[in-house]
């Protein structure tokens, strides 16, 4: 375990706080991005690239980042961007290359509906205002045909990545969105509701809820028909999306989780949290195999780099990449 030394390429300014807020990373695994409190900066994991400076007119708290990776198909018009979400209820992108803001989605926006309420049954999105957020915007990702933000509105919102223009509001969470993340066929958001949410990707209607944790669900993945989720209440919880139930519980973390991740193939799931250790399970069997320890606050992020057999952590005290040896059985799809 080594403390990172590489260099940002860009950097976002205003950040006073070395706290990590977010991450992302890219197809070939060099990068990543650091979030602070008011600034967000790429950084090449592998060789030193000088600096260069972003200036950034919004100065309210960042919350949240994705990394747009090479080689998708709307990088028709630039290589590589950044898209970031804040407090102030905007959604920004970055063009990576040149350092500037592009796009701003949300600033100056109206809302004319209130926060979503309550709702027993499985029904359809409100899907005919999607609007903007209006509320801070907690988490983002998205690929090379839409972005899915979560909202303190207790929504999530699907946009068009080429237009960025608003496509759906997927309404049935009763508190904030903490974590959103999808595959072709489904978006998965996770809430301060304690519940799990699973859309369907093309028509956004809530395909089925997954209630069991007991405190806030901060973060979700998905991996084929799977999903893992990980709590305030110190709990993981791996779930078959087609029947909705709970496969098993991961215990041995005694504080909450604020992050969690599968591997390539789904064999390996890497949680951190309130406890600052990082803990690698064993999927199928529920087994923790290894605990890496050296953060000394809160393990908010996490990235597993498969292919180059790493994980990268990012915590309010420092960025930590770990390393290949202790990734050394999980096995990669090629």
């Amino acid at each position: 375990m080594y403390g990172a030394t590489s260099s940002a390429l860009n950097t976002v300014r205003g950040s006073r706080s070395p706290g990590m807020i977010g991450r992302g990373c890219s197809r070939s695994d060099r990068s990543l991005i650091s979030g602070g409190r008011r600034g967000v900066s790429p950084q090449n994991i592998s060789r030193d690239i000088p600096t260069a400076s972003i200036a950034c007119s919004s100065m309210s708290r960042l919350q949240c980042g994705a990394f747009c990776r090479p080689g998708l198909a709307d990088f028709w018009c630039y290589s590589k961007k950044i898209i970031t979400g804040s407090r102030d209820k905007t959604i920004r992108i970055w063009d990576i290359s040149t350092g500037e803001c592009i796009r701003v989605l949300g600033q100056g926006s109206r809302f004319s509906s209130p926060p979503p309420v309550a709702n027993t049954d499985i029904a359809a999105p409100r899907t005919s205002s999607p609007d903007y957020h209006r509320a801070s915007v907690l988490c983002l990702q998205f690929d090379d045909e839409i972005l899915v933000s979560g909202s303190s509105d207790y929504t999530c919102i699907v946009w068009s990545v080429h237009t960025y223009t608003p496509l759906m509001r997927l309404a049935h969470h009763t508190a904030g969105v903490l974590d959103v993340c999808f595959d072709k066929k489904y978006i998965v958001s996770c809430s301060k509701d304690t519940s799990v949410c699973i859309w369907d990707r093309k028509t956004g209607r809530l395909f089925r809820q997954l209630t069991g944790h007991r405190g806030p669900v901060n973060a979700v993945a998905i991996r084929g028909n799977l999903i893992v989720s990980a709590s305030g209440d110190a709990l993981i919880k791996l779930w078959n999306v087609d029947t909705g139930k709970c496969i098993r519980d991961f215990t041995g973390h005694n504080r909450g989780l604020a992050c969690v991740q599968f591997s390539e193939d789904a064999r390996t799931i890497v949680s951190g949290g309130n406890d600052q250790d990082i803990r690698i399970w064993d999927a199928a069997s529920g087994e923790c195999v290894r605990t890496l320890v050296g953060h000394q606050s809160l393990v908010r992020t996490l990235h597993l780099d498969s292919r180059n057999r790493r994980i990268i952590s990012g915590s309010y005290d420092q960025v930590r990449c770990h390393l290949p040896a202790m990734l050394a059985n999980i096995r990669v799809r090629c």
